[in-house]
């Protein structure tokens, strides 16, 4: 299917435009577009035919990576399925199937480093549409999305783009992430985009240019956990870089800058202050966890059910609870068994795929998913978990090539 896009130009496009309907998440023309669904399904379209064209070769080291992400997950909801009596577990698994096939075919045919350069112009394309219609457009309120927080929206022409409370400068100032949705899914492209610079070797004016679309980006997303993820890359890839004079006084700024960024951090999560829409985040995790604990409905050992847990928690408090963090859901998902078993295929995952290329640069990428995972949800295998199944499954495809394109 691919042999039809020979040109590599008419391919990058091809891909631009799939990989902007696994994103896109807005209000065009009237209609609500939500196409990560249509995206998936021609992606894993293209991979098994490619894999029966033997366009795609799935070689021996992939197939044990995949079948280490996907056996454990579906086993484990299979018996979820048979202890709660819930076949929409098997759903859920199915769903996750299907993203991983989705980032299989998108690491074989354009692998992370044109994956994540094509972050970097949606980036920049959702910039120049956000201010358009911030300049240009109309605030309108809508009240049907009410129960997940979405009353403002910007309308131009036919874009409508919603907006909600600032996470870093208060609920006076909105943020927005224009065609995809939530701020921190786009504050999370965006973040990929310039990490994927890292690997990169560009001119660095180039390099400056896209930095300051990440920026403008930040203050249009103000997602922090974007910026933790990509301040942790830097610093890990820097202290673990070889030492130079110069070299050590930007890993003592880096080192400096990320604990100054995490004490504000933490002080906002703890803090009671209404003008951030973080602040009590850490009550918030507590309750959950007290929920998890004391809840005669929840097996302790293998959870609620995968994929669950938003469903559960607003059932119990009567709203909607916007928990962002990784590590209690999955608690409350897939029990103490289920969570352990998860996060240990996961480490053992990210070090099987990473035996290629400068160990620092993949040790740097797992500090910046480990730290990311403690402010959003990232490791349920969704469109959360993209970029860093594409990462690794683009490690596992090229060691049969002996490729260097990780250096």
């Amino acid at each position: 299917m691919l042999s039809y896009f020979n040109r590599s130009s008419v391919k990058d496009t091809f891909f631009l435009f799939l990989i902007m309907l696994q994103y896109l998440i807005c209000i065009l023309a009237g209609h609500e577009m939500k196409t990560h669904f249509i995206s998936s399904i021609i992606l894993i379209v293209i991979f098994w035919v490619e894999c029966i064209k033997k366009e795609f070769i799935v070689s021996q080291l992939e197939g044990e990576g995949l079948l280490l992400l996907m056996f454990p997950i579906i086993s484990f909801g299979m018996i979820q399925c048979l202890l709660l009596k819930d076949s929409s577990i098997l759903i859920r698994c199915i769903g996750a199937f299907a993203n991983i096939i989705t980032a299989c075919c998108i690491s074989k045919s354009i692998g992370f480093l044109k994956f994540s350069s094509i972050l970097r112009k949606l980036t920049l394309i959702n910039i120049i549409i956000v201010l358009t219609v911030v300049f240009c457009g109309t605030l309108e309120i809508d009240v049907s999305n009410m129960d997940k927080g979405e009353v403002f929206y910007l309308s131009w022409g036919i874009f409508k783009i919603s907006v909600v409370p600032g996470s870093w400068s208060g609920i006076d100032i909105v943020r927005s992430g224009g065609l995809f949705g939530h701020p921190n899914l786009f504050g999370l492209m965006s973040a990929i985009g310039i990490i994927g610079l890292a690997y990169e070797k560009k001119d660095y004016r180039m390099k400056w240019l896209w930095w300051i679309v990440f920026v403008i980006s930040f203050i249009i997303s103000e997602s922090r956990a974007s910026i933790l993820f990509v301040m942790t890359f830097y610093l890990f890839n820097n202290v673990l870089s070889n030492d130079s004079v110069t070299s050590k006084k930007i890993k003592i700024i880096l080192m400096l800058l990320l604990f100054v960024f995490l004490g504000i951090i933490l002080v906002s999560l703890r803090s009671n202050d209404t003008s951030d829409i973080t602040s009590g985040r850490m009550d918030i995790w507590e309750l959950v966890y007290s929920i998890y604990n004391s809840g005669l409905d929840i097996n302790m050992l293998f959870g609620i059910g995968i994929g669950k847990s938003s469903e559960y928690l607003t059932l119990v408090t009567g709203s909607f609870i916007p928990v962002d963090n990784s590590y209690i859901p999955l608690l409350l998902e897939m029990g103490i068994i289920g969570l352990g078993m998860w996060l240990s295929v996961l480490i053992l995952f990210f070090f099987y795929a990473s035996s290629i290329g400068t160990w620092r640069m993949h040790v740097s990428f797992l500090a910046g998913v480990i730290a990311y995972s403690f402010l959003e949800h990232e490791l349920s295998l969704d469109l959360y978990s993209l970029h860093w199944l594409v990462y690794y499954l683009t490690l596992l495809s090229i060691q049969e090539k002996k490729n260097t394109l990780f250096y």
